[in-house]
């Protein structure tokens, strides 16, 4: 380990190694943003933030700014009424909740200083922060503060908010059906599961054959509870099953729910048979475990499909708003309403929201997201910059030459989303349906097979 200069500091709100170290209370910092957002903490009595973790700001981008500067226009969208009602959760004459996403959120510090950003910020009431998801939901009062302010007050304590072109759209709904999805799937999973066990509790008895149920008589008592806890099951929890096999016959093809229904309607009518006739205790059991770990796995499945899925929208990527240059100075204006011929300032990490040409500058324009190579490409004055691609070194002007619907990137994907819906009707014809429609087939040969040689050996028997 490398020893650390005599004329070394350790920032005490970063831990940065700096040579000219700012002063503040007996402690070190290596710029006034840091110096800044502790004296904030400790005005409020905030200051357990630092004893939760070492360096608890390591990981963010603090500016050098002071708290007390002039905000950027980085945030001047939200200034703007009509953009700023869509990314609202509620809104009342006296409360507005926002969500914010803050990208930096990295530790149980993190946690403890935004939900305590009430404390710090007037207007605000309520922060409530998703560590998993780094979603921060703010509740405040707008004749006190705005979002834009709350906004700027997180970028100056190190928790930058990143907004995108579809926070405006319906892409939302898209997620919150998928997210309704697996709440539903989540209820009938655990009600399977309370069932389930309830059933083995109740099955002790048969299990270990206890004589003292058949004399007291509670064996009947304890098939009836059996058959009133499988109910939910069959109705409600295996009715994801009935639905896919359902939709699978509508479309023409075969899926592996098929079975699966078949197979649990069989054997509970087979039970309902030995319940009713008292010839045995049925296999409520075996059946509200197989639902129960069925609905586990897909529950599991989906919640790893959706940690590692790539949203393919291009608007999930593209910036809310973009600067434009007007006469009397520059403007913040939503990337939708940017028309052929605007000036555009791109600043250093930003997307180019359209196809342009560029003014002024060196540009040096990251593609990765359009074509998929890492390279930077150097562009020259007069040369096209595609939408898409990221600015690497410094700040540019270009001309928009196109708006955003008839950009490159953009056409690319509806053309994506035109093959896609051309495609739906022969969904049959894909392999994997083709595939699933040939095994389905051959399981149910074997199981017929089966059943039929075992009826041959009983009569043979």
């Amino acid at each position: 380990m490398p020893l650390l200069d005599v004329n070394t500091h350790v920032c005490y709100h970063c831990g940065t190694q700096t040579r000219n170290a700012v002063h503040w209370d007996q402690k070190e910092f290596c710029c006034d943003g840091c110096k800044s957002v502790y004296q904030l903490l400790s005005q409020n009595e905030l200051c357990e933030y630092y004893e939760l973790n070492n360096s608890p700001a390591a990981n963010q981008a603090l500016g050098l700014e002071s708290l007390q500067q002039k905000s950027s226009h980085k945030f001047a969208f939200l200034d703007n009424k009509d953009i700023a009602e869509k990314l609202y959760v509620y809104q009342s004459s006296t409360a507005i909740h926002i969500v914010f996403y803050l990208p930096q959120v990295h530790c149980s510090s993190c946690v403890y200083l935004l939900e305590n950003l009430h404390k710090l910020t007037p207007g605000v009431s309520l922060a409530e922060l998703n560590f998993a998801q780094k979603k921060l939901t703010v509740c405040f009062n707008p004749s006190q503060t705005t979002a834009r302010k709350i906004a700027d007050f997180l970028t100056a304590i190190g928790y930058e908010p990143y907004f995108s072109l579809s926070d405006l759209g319906d892409q939302n709904k898209h997620a919150k059906n998928l997210q309704g999805e697996s709440k539903l799937r989540l209820y009938r999973l655990g009600v399977a599961g309370f069932c389930f066990g309830n059933i083995m509790l109740l099955s002790f008895p048969e299990y270990f054959s206890w004589g003292s149920a058949d004399i007291d008589g509670l064996k009947p008592y304890f098939l009836r509870f059996n058959l009133l806890l499988i109910l939910p099951v069959m109705l409600f929890s295996a009715r994801e099953f009935y639905d896919l096999a359902w939709g699978g016959l509508k479309r023409k093809y075969l899926t592996i729910d098929l079975p699966i229904v078949l197979a649990l309607i069989i054997t509970f009518t087979r039970s309902l048979y030995e319940v009713y006739y008292h010839v045995g205790p049925g296999y409520f059991d075996s059946l509200s475990g197989i639902v129960f770990f069925m609905l586990l796995g897909r529950y599991l499945q989906n919640k790893t499909y959706q940690r590692i899925a790539f949203d393919r929208d291009y608007t999930s990527y593209f910036p809310l708003s973009a600067s434009v240059w007007k006469t009397g100075g520059m403007v913040t204006v939503p990337v939708s309403e940017i028309q052929k011929g605007d000036e555009l300032v791109i600043h250093n990490q930003e997307i180019i929201p359209v196809d342009a040409r560029l003014a002024h500058g060196e540009a040096q324009i990251d593609y990765s997201f359009v074509t998929g190579e890492s390279k930077p490409v150097v562009v020259e004055v007069g040369q096209w910059l595609y939408a898409g691609g990221k600015q690497l070194s410094g700040n540019i002007r270009v001309i928009a030459e196109k708006s955003m619907a008839q950009g490159y990137l953009v056409s690319l994907w509806n053309k994506s989303n035109q093959k896609k819906i051309e495609a739906q009707p022969g969904l049959e014809n894909e392999y994997v349906h083709k595939a699933s429609q040939w095994f389905t087939l051959v399981l149910f040969l074997i199981a017929f097979s089966t059943s039929a040689i075992s009826v041959r050996l009983q009569l043979f028997l």
